[in-house]
């Protein structure tokens, strides 16, 4: 029997095995001298040589209790794995209560008060099914059922326009609202092996955000971001980095912000004073869509092409190839100005959050940084300024460029947006 200093060793299935098959040779006890294992554990495995044989060499194998219940086991993890293939989270606390709803079934002849669904059932149920609580690595759209005819529907429209009007890449353009906070912690960080705790230090602004509107052309150029502050009244603040600076009570976009964009942003591109004609590509979020909104647009001499509802992570550039690398940028800003220690304190000593000034600063070096060829393959990708006979269609399919294109399909941003048809005006 092991002692409290005795530390209990482990072995692999093909240590057991090469143990087995000497003691059929040369008999237990020789077994237990030549390995200095107890005479007992070898007894156990002879009797298991069976199952042994089928499992990975390298397992260690035959450890851990079996399910008392295993048909119960069957249909909770046939729940968990269907559940996972629609993009939904699931928890411990979750498992645990379906467990106890599908143990009152008769089927699974379960005494009454004999499942307890605990902590520790759950822990060995998860071990058993090779589950474990895993960060989130993407945070996953659900496409429409009928996604394949909106997104023909929405290329034949941008095709129609193409041709008629036959606009420059620069006067293709597609804008994007993105939100960003005060505080841009990563989820991980290097630290110590062993340690319990891992904490990482913010100020406590994780929830405190704006709205940074982004907006590119056909042809790789950028236009200038405009920010909205969660604020009624205009922040006082030397804006000296190009950027547009706007307030809305709830930090959001409106029909009224659009209208500011319109006029300092979209209007500011190039051709936008001459109103020549070009072609605006945005979701379906209500704000964009506004007849006030058509209006202003269509006396800038633009067409638009929105987006159907839900497939914003197929067809819009910046959702699909840029506002990843662009909330990168802001993060790594974020995180060299905490590492550099230099800040001021508010009265009761707290930290303060980055000034306004500076996160605008931020937010025109991020997006100065977008690789110019990213943001012209980002229109490619999605197939909105591809050639028309057909000879760039495969760089649809060519994720190739200056960075990963990884997709970065972020918080819900649009919760109202609707899944009307596609439209375009």
């Amino acid at each position: 029997m092991a002692t409290a200093n005795t530390k209990r060793q482990s072995y692999t299935t093909a240590e057991k095995l090469k143990v087995i098959q000497f003691a059929e040779q040369h008999g237990n006890r020789s077994a237990q001298r030549e390995f200095d294992i107890a005479e007992s554990n070898i007894r156990l495995w002879r009797r298991s040589k069976e199952n042994l044989e089928k499992m990975p060499r390298l397992q260690r194998a035959n450890r851990g209790k079996k399910a008392a219940w295993p048909r119960l086991e069957q249909d909770v993890m046939a729940w968990i794995t269907e559940k996972r293939n629609n993009g939904l989270a699931i928890l411990p606390t979750m498992i645990r209560l379906k467990a106890i709803e599908l143990s009152k079934d008769p089927q699974y002849d379960i005494p009454a008060g004999q499942f307890k669904a605990s902590n520790h059932w759950c822990q060995r149920f998860m071990k058993r099914n090779g589950l474990s609580l895993r960060q989130k690595t993407t945070l996953a759209q659900r496409l429409p059922p009928d996604y394949e005819e909106k997104i023909v529907q929405f290329h034949q429209y941008v095709i129609r326009q193409r041709r008629a009007h036959n606009y420059p890449l620069h006067l293709v353009g597609n804008m994007d609202e993105v939100p960003v906070q005060f505080d841009m912690p990563s989820n991980r960080t290097v630290n110590a092996v062993g340690d319990k705790t891992v904490k990482i230090r913010t100020t406590g602004n994780e929830k405190n955000r704006l709205t940074v509107v982004l907006a590119c052309a056909g042809d790789g150029s950028k236009l200038k971001p405009l920010v909205i502050f969660k604020r009624k009244t205009m922040p006082k603040i030397q804006n000296k980095h190009g950027v547009v600076v706007t307030v809305q009570e709830k930090g959001w976009m409106d029909s009224e912000i659009m209208k500011i964009w319109i006029e300092k942003v979209w209007r500011a591109r190039i051709g936008g004073l001459s109103r020549r004609r070009s072609l605006l590509v945005f979701d379906s979020f209500e704000a964009h869509k506004t007849e006030q909104v058509k209006r202003s647009l269509k006396s800038e001499n633009t067409d638009l092409s929105v987006i159907p509802g839900g497939l914003t992570s197929v067809l819009q550039p910046l959702d699909v190839c840029l506002n990843k690398p662009f909330k990168d940028r802001l993060r790594q800003r974020w995180m060299t100005w905490m590492a550099e220690g230099i800040h001021e304190l508010t009265p009761t000593g707290r930290q303060k959050k980055p000034s306004k000034e500076l996160m605008c600063q931020w937010i025109n070096e991020a997006l100065r940084e977008i690789p110019r060829g990213m943001v012209a393959r980002s229109f490619l990708k999605c197939r909105i300024t591809n050639s028309l006979d057909g000879s760039e269609d495969d760089l649809v399919f060519d994720s190739s460029s200056d960075e990963s294109f990884d997709d970065d399909l972020i918080d819900e941003l649009f919760a109202s947006d609707s899944e009307s048809d596609f439209e375009g005006f």
